[in-house]
C-alpha cells in the first residue's frame, strides 16, 4: 500500500507534531506551497517569514503519467546522498533534517533565497564560480566515499547498502539506448531528421554501449546521478549585490534521489552534457533572424566565452581538490602516477557521457527548458548544435587528452554550423 501523500494542509500538521521541526519553523504563521516540477516527488516549501523548510515526499507514480508506477524507496536514496554530502560536502549541500521513514520524505532547509541554475543560464546571467565549487563537491564525494579515502570494506558494504534498481534503471534506458532506437519516449524537430537517424548507425551505438557498460559496472564511488543545472541552486551576483567571497560556498546541490555507486565521471558527464545545452542555446540565439528577445540588460558580451570556460573551471575545481584530498589516500598502493592515470581516464568517460546526457535532452524522454523554450528556427538550430557537438563527443571521447580539448570540439562545432548558416555548407 501507497504511504499517504501530504499536501499543503497536512503538512503543517506534520510539522507541529515534531518538536525538531516546529523548532525552526513557527507553524502559527507559515504560508505553503507545493512547488515540485519534477516527475518523481512533492516539494513543500513551508515558509514563516523568517525561516523555512523543503519537505519531500516521493510519489508512487510517474506525476506526468499515474499509469507509470515507481518505488517509493527512491527516498531512501535521497535520504543517503543528502547524509553523505552533509558529512563530506557540507559547504554545497542544504542543511538535512534527516528522514522519515514511515512517510518516505526527507526534510532539509529551504533555500528560496537561492537560485536554480538553468534559468540563470536561459537568462544569460553569470554566475562566477558555481562551475569550480560543483567540480568541488564531485571531489569531495568522490574520495570520501571511494576507495581513495576509505578502506576496501567500507566502501564495499557502502555499495551495497546504496543500490538503487529502479531508478538506475530509468537511467540507462532514457541515457544509454532508447535514444539510439525508435522508441515513444523519443521526438524532435523535424528539421534534425538527419542527425537523428545518424545515431542509429551501429559504430554510434557501439559508443554509447562503451559508456552504459561503465555505467553498470563501475561502482567507484557515491553518485549524485543526476546532476544537471536543475538540481545546482547558485546565487546571483549582481551590481546591487554584495559578490560572495571567493571561497564562500556559490552553489548548493540537491536531488539526490538518483545516487547509487558509479563512476565519477558520470556525475561530471550529466554537468557538462547541460553546459553543451546551454551553448546551444545561445548558439541558436545569437543568430540575427532569431525570433526569441534577448531579456533587457541581460546580455553580457562576454557571456559566450563564459559559457564555453565552464567545462575547464568545472574540471579544474574538480582536480585540484581531489589531488589535495588524495595526497592522504588510503590505499597505499594508490601511486602519484595511478591518481594521474586515474584522472585521465575520469576525463574521457565525462567527455563521453556529456554526449549521452545532451542527446537524451534533445530527442529522449525529459527535455530541458534550454532548448524546449525556443519556437522555430531557433529551435531546430539548437537542436542542431547539440546533436552535432554531441556525435563528435560520442565518437571521439577515448582519445581525449585534456579538458580543453572539450571546448576546442565544442567550439569547432560552433564555426561549422555558422558557415553552415551562411550558406557555405550544411
Amino acid at each position: 500500500m501507497s504511504t499517504e501523500l501530504l499536501n499543503e494542509k497536512t503538512v503543517i500538521d506534520y510539522i507541529a507534531g515534531r518538536s525538531d521541526l516546529n523548532a525552526v519553523v513557527n507553524v502559527g504563521k507559515t504560508t505553503v506551497r507545493e512547488v515540485g516540477d519534477g516527475n518523481l516527488n512533492l516539494l513543500f516549501l513551508v515558509q514563516d517569514g523568517s525561516n523555512g523548510l523543503a519537505i519531500k515526499q516521493t510519489l508512487p507514480y510517474v506525476r506526468s503519467d499515474h499509469s507509470w508506477k515507481v518505488t517509493e524507496d527512491s527516498i531512501f536514496a535521497e535520504a543517503r546522498g543528502l547524509e553523505a554530502a552533509s558529512e563530506y560536502a557540507k559547504a554545497y549541500a542544504p542543511r538535512y533534517f534527516g528522514l522519515d521513514a514511515d512517510r518516505r520524505l526527507i526534510v532539509e532547509e529551504d533555500l528560496s533565497d537561492w537560485q536554480v541554475w538553468r534559468p540563470n543560464l536561459n537568462g544569460r546571467r553569470v554566475n562566477r564560480l558555481a562551475a569550480r565549487d560543483t567540480g568541488r563537491f564531485i571531489a569531495e564525494m568522490a574520495y570520501h566515499t571511494s576507495y581513495f579515502g576509505k578502506d576496501e570494506q567500507e566502501v564495499q558494504r557502502a555499495a551495497a547498502d546504496s543500490i538503487n534498481p529502479e531508478l538506475e534503471q530509468i537511467t540507462e534506458d532514457l541515457i544509454f539506448t532508447e535514444p539510439y532506437f525508435d522508441h515513444v519516449h523519443n521526438s524532435w524537430d523535424s528539421r534534425v531528421d538527419d542527425q537523428v537517424l545518424a545515431l542509429r548507425d551501429d559504430k554510434i551505438r557501439t559508443q554509447a554501449a562503451k559508456l552504459k557498460y561503465e555505467f553498470l559496472t563501475n561502482g567507484e564511488a557515491l553518485l549524485h546521478g543526476d546532476l544537471h543545472t536543475n538540481s545546482i541552486f547558485v546565487r546571483n551576483q549582481g551590481a546591487e549585490e554584495d559578490p560572495l567571497p571567493d571561497e564562500a560556498a556559490h552553489v548548493k546541490i540537491f536531488d539526490y534521489e538518483f545516487g547509487f555507486y558509479g563512476p565519477v565521471a558520470f556525475d561530471i558527464g550529466i554537468l557538462w552534457g547541460n553546459f553543451l545545452l546551454a551553448q546551444a542555446r545561445e548558439f541558436a540565439l545569437s543568430s540575427s533572424d532569431s525570433s526569441l528577445a534577448v531579456e533587457e540588460g541581460n546580455h553580457d558580451g562576454d557571456f559566450h566565452a563564459w559559457l564555453l570556460s565552464l567545462y575547464e573551471e568545472s574540471w579544474q575545481g574538480f582536480e585540484q581538490e581531489f589531488r589535495r584530498l588524495a595526497s592522504h589516500r588510503v590505499n597505499r598502493i594508490f601511486t602519484d602516477g595511478f591518481v594521474d592515470h586515474w584522472l585521465s581516464r575520469t576525463l574521457r568517460y565525462s567527455a563521453g557521457f556529456a554526449a549521452s546526457e545532451a542527446i537524451r535532452r534533445t530527442i529522449g524522454w525529459a527535455k530541458v527548458s534550454d532548448i524546449e523554450s525556443l519556437d522555430g528556427k531557433a529551435k531546430a538550430d539548437a537542436s542542431r548544435f547539440a546533436l552535432s557537438a554531441a556525435r563528435r563527443l560520442l565518437e571521439g571521447f577515448e582519445g581525449l587528452d585534456e579538458v580543453a580539448d572539450v571546448r576546442r570540439l565544442v567550439e569547432g562545432t560552433a564555426a561549422r554550423l555558422e558557415k553552415g548558416r551562411q550558406g557555405n555548407v550544411r
